[in-house]
């Protein structure tokens, strides 16, 4: 009885004729209702100076305070505006809730609901406890059995860079050196839980390496490396950006193929060069991650930047790496929207295992993380990572 269900939904504006306006809207689904409750948000336009890329970190920044009031009286980027247009028109209906599963649509899956200011210097997550799902749907079907197979596999402190030490450097994804101590410190928790555990860095931590595990994937497959989405380049050139064909995906029409993980060695081809040998080219696209059989996976995380992301195609949402290890069979993915430093991201993921690993259900050890985090830091600084089944 104090559980609803949120499903957003974006469509094409229909009036007499098909028109260029895009609607959002939410269907609330609540126990003691006979029919889901339809509630008109806004239209996609009003979401575009939210998500713009020329704001960048300095428009997650503003978004992500507190105090909510009316989008009016908030002209200018805030989470307060933010709150006001997707979320204030939704609260009439949720009295007496107190946890929430939603699934986003379009633009809707760069927000970080859990984080928006909801007045008197709260955010959403003091409200309700906040589940995302790719699909409503998974919130009908019965949660995964109890974990069997206790091991896990880290990827981290890739050298991106020509393996091979032959010729100058290429130029490309940088090192990540924060991803060393990240994953080191997590082998060392995972290791006192008495797990299997095995580590990936450097010249390790290839694509090969990766797609061996399909077929008999560990419970938990922790990746933290650079991760990647591209806008369409159609979109783009209407936008009057000059055509990007630095390699085969930045011109790829496959969304799936424009997204997706960088791993050793990936810098050759995302320069255009061919690898040497037999290699996989070291960038692993959702379209490719789609094919591996992950379904003995409890829990995927992606401890990069943006992984959360994909290119938004109509009424199909989001065709990023979400999607593509869901369709890979992952229980649960831990994902970022946006880059968060190496600092705040080790401690997040270090918090977040600790909790998990004693025994706490994966939801409830992703909350406990985010409360830790929210005592010592701004939104900014944690709240990029969502967990969504």
């Amino acid at each position: 009885k104090d559980e609803a269900a949120i499903e957003f939904v974006s469509f094409n504006f229909f009036h007499k004729k098909w028109t260029d306006s895009v609607l959002y809207v939410a269907y609330i689904i609540r126990k003691d209702a006979t029919d889901p409750v339809f509630v008109p948000l806004c239209e996609e336009k009003q979401l575009g100076k939210y998500f713009s890329a020329s704001g960048g970190a300095a428009n997650v920044k503003k978004i992500y305070r507190s105090d909510a009031e009316d989008e009016n009286e908030q002209p200018s980027i805030s989470g307060d505006s933010l709150y006001a247009l997707l979320w204030k028109p939704l609260m009439p209906y949720l009295s007496g809730i107190k946890k929430i599963s939603y699934s986003p649509a379009g633009l809707l899956y760069k927000v970080a609901f859990h984080a928006l200011p909801a007045g008197n210097n709260s955010l959403l997550m003091d409200l309700f406890v906040m589940n995302q799902y790719v699909s409503l749907r998974q919130r009908a079907q019965p949660g995964p059995a109890e974990i069997q197979n206790r091991s896990a596999v880290l990827f981290g402190d890739c050298q991106f860079d020509n393996m091979d030490g032959q010729g100058a450097a290429t130029r490309g994804w940088k090192q990540l050196p924060g991803t060393a101590e990240e994953v080191t410190q997590i082998k060392k928790i995972v290791e006192q839980k008495k797990w299997a555990v095995s580590l990936y860095t450097q010249t390790t931590a290839t694509e090969e390496a990766l797609k061996s595990l399909s077929g008999h994937s560990p419970a938990i497959l922790h990746l933290a490396t650079h991760g990647f989405f591209l806008q369409d380049p159609e979109k783009r050139k209407k936008e009057g950006f000059a055509a990007d064909e630095r390699n085969v995906f930045t011109i790829a029409d496959n969304p799936l193929q424009r997204s997706g993980i960088i791993l050793a060695g990936a810098n050759l081809a995302w320069n255009g060069q061919i690898p040497v040998g037999n290699r996989e080219d070291g960038i692993l696209t959702a379209y490719e991650t789609a094919q591996l059989d992950l379904s003995g996976t409890e829990l995927v995380v992606l401890s990069a930047c943006e992984t959360a992301l994909g290119d938004v195609k109509g009424n199909e949402g989001v065709f990023g790496l979400q999607r593509a290890f869901k369709i890979a069979g992952a229980h649960h993915m831990l994902l970022s929207l946006w880059k968060v430093p190496d600092k705040e991201t080790a401690e997040m993921m270090q918090a977040f295992y600790r909790y998990y690993l004693d025994g706490e259900p994966v939801h409830a050890a992703f909350h406990a993380a985010q409360q830790d985090m929210r005592k010592k830091y701004a939104p900014f600084f944690w709240a990029a990572f969502v967990l969504i089944r």
